[in-house]
């Protein structure tokens, strides 16, 4: 690696840490000046931006372009894995999320709950709100302390939305909200120049959904800019590319390392933005009146989660998506799908730890305080007979977690053999599960997607217990504890097959009489 190449990663590195703390500084005085923080991570991105630019073109060059040269490449060797010392365009691009903008948006939501507490002392009102959550993370770094996702009780928020008694204070609340929304467009600008830079520059069509990727995110690539785009000559990216592992010295190899490494980072940038939105939308339906919220934060997360899908089209390899999906299914209290997407994160090819961890320690949060228990106890007493569909449905889900519970960790949810805790004896719940799961018609949509969801959980979770890399303390890799998590699997493949051979002998008799009744009328 050259001197002057050296120098800059390490000048750029530095930039980061310096304005780093000096947003740490402006956010810890009393009166935080606001255009000065603006103002000091528009220059971070700035140079960020411009930085990351100049690195690409000069790896494109000296990859691409010049090929002849015995000394390209030597011109910029940045790239280097995830384990370097030095940080790749990638990697820049979430350190600036992790230094710049997670902690800031960390320090806005301090003053949303500060401001919502003094609010609530005004008004005599006892029932504070939490902001710290139940320990789910949402952030890529492990060693980042504060990455912590909010998890609001999301009933508890509407609730707080409609106490009338709460219009003190309302003023400094859109006050702080029209600052917090500047500050996420502001973000905001830089992951999508990024994206916007790069596409409009190279052309990546081969490799990435361009058109999905311009629909989404609003923009659109003249002729002029598609005819002036840079032809990067076809590089096979495999799992063993860039940031999911292996370096070799070919230059083939080299020149998939740099295509991998724009394609991380548009990913990156595409699941940063989606974070954004996602943190904009939890602030705005947590503190602010239901009629003040604005159309575009009160859409359920549907964009956040559209942005997520987004990330997955472009690196689907990636396990980290699947988190930050499964941490809004949360907020919208979708237990089932919470499940389903911690444990995708954790079958991709490159699996979520934190994805992981989260599964693990959401399914062995004690039994007693557990929401997922709390529900089954709740539809578990209705009448079989007259429970409603929506109800059926989610008593099934609710069912089929109690039992991917006691099978996949019975050292936190099995009273003693054949029994849960509270002595609910485990095959009467499974027999009701499979009872209710036989009559649902699998050839309707929603209640197909709930049997391929239900398929992947289950296999997900004997991944786990036979993938000696998955360390949790909660789940126990024991012999005796897969041969019953088969078992059960076993059992539900039998069902499922029993079910689909019911429903097509249904179909036939149902066509046959059909014809029948179709010969008789014509004679």
């Amino acid at each position: 690696m050259s001197s002057v190449e050296d120098n800059n990663n390490i000048s750029i590195k530095e930039l980061i840490t310096i304005n780093q703390d000096k947003i740490n500084d402006i956010l810890n005085h009393r009166y935080t000046d606001e255009s000065l923080l603006f103002g000091t991570i528009i220059f971070t991105q700035s140079k960020v931006q411009s930085y990351i630019l100049t690195e690409f073109e000069s790896q494109v060059k000296s990859k691409f372009i010049d090929t002849n040269n015995d000394n390209a490449t030597g011109i910029s060797n940045n790239l280097q894995d995830l384990n370097s010392k030095y940080l790749t365009p990638g990697n820049i691009v979430d350190k600036v999320w992790i230094a710049i903008h997670h902690p800031t948006i960390k320090y806005f939501q301090s003053q949303f709950y500060y401001l919502d507490k003094e609010s609530r002392k005004l008004t005599n009102g006892n029932n504070n709100s939490n902001i710290n959550g139940n320990g789910i993370n949402s952030n890529n770094n492990t060693n980042n302390n504060s990455n912590n996702n909010i998890n609001n009780n999301h009933n508890s928020n509407n609730n707080r939305r409609n106490d009338k008694t709460l219009n003190y204070k309302s003023v400094e609340f859109r006050k702080l909200f029209d600052s917090y929304v500047k500050f996420i467009s502001k973000c905001y600008s830089f992951y999508f120049n990024v994206i916007h830079s790069l596409i409009n520059k190279y052309n990546l069509s081969i490799y990435i959904p361009i058109k999905k990727i311009c629909s989404t995110l609003k923009f659109e690539l003249s002729k002029d800019v598609i005819k002036n785009l840079i032809d990067l000559p076809p590089a096979t990216i495999t799992d063993n590319d860039s940031h999911i592992s292996n370096n070799n010295n070919s230059n083939t190899d080299t020149r998939n390392e740099v295509v991998s490494e724009i394609i991380y980072t548009i990913h990156k940038c595409i699941l940063f933005i989606g974070d954004l939105s996602r943190y904009r939308t939890l602030i705005a339906k947590t503190y602010l009146p239901l009629n003040s919220i604005s159309k575009e934060d009160n859409n359920n997360y549907s964009k956040s989660i559209e942005l997520y899908k987004l990330s997955l089209l472009v690196l689907p390899s990636l396990g980290d998506p699947y988190n930050h999906i499964a941490i809004i299914d949360n907020l919208k209290d979708d237990k089932f799908n919470v499940v389903y997407n911690f444990m995708r994160s954790c079958l991709t090819t490159k699996p979520s730890i934190i994805g992981f961890n989260n599964l693990i320690n959401f399914l062995s949060k004690d039994p007693l305080i557990n929401p997922i228990f709390k529900q089954f106890e709740k539809l578990n007493c209705l009448n079989r007979d007259k429970i409603t569909k929506n109800d059926r449905l989610e008593l099934l889900k609710t069912e089929f977690l109690i039992l991917l519970n006691y099978y996949l960790l019975p050292n936190k949810w099995k009273l003693k053999e054949g029994y849960l805790f509270k002595n609910y004896k485990i095959k009467d719940i499974q027999n009701d599960f499979l009872l209710l799961l036989s009559k649902l018609d699998f050839h309707k949509q929603i209640f197909n997607d709930f049997y391929l969801k239900q398929l992947s959980i289950l296999l997900g979770g004997f991944e786990l217990l036979i993938d000696n890399n998955k360390n949790h303390p909660d789940l126990i890799q024991d012999k005796l504890i897969i041969s019953n998590y088969l078992k059960f699997i076993m059992k539900y493949f039998m069902n499922m097959m029993k079910t689909s051979i019911n429903n097509n002998k249904l179909n036939i008799d149902s066509s046959s009489s059909q014809s029948s009744d179709n010969n008789n009328n014509n004679k």
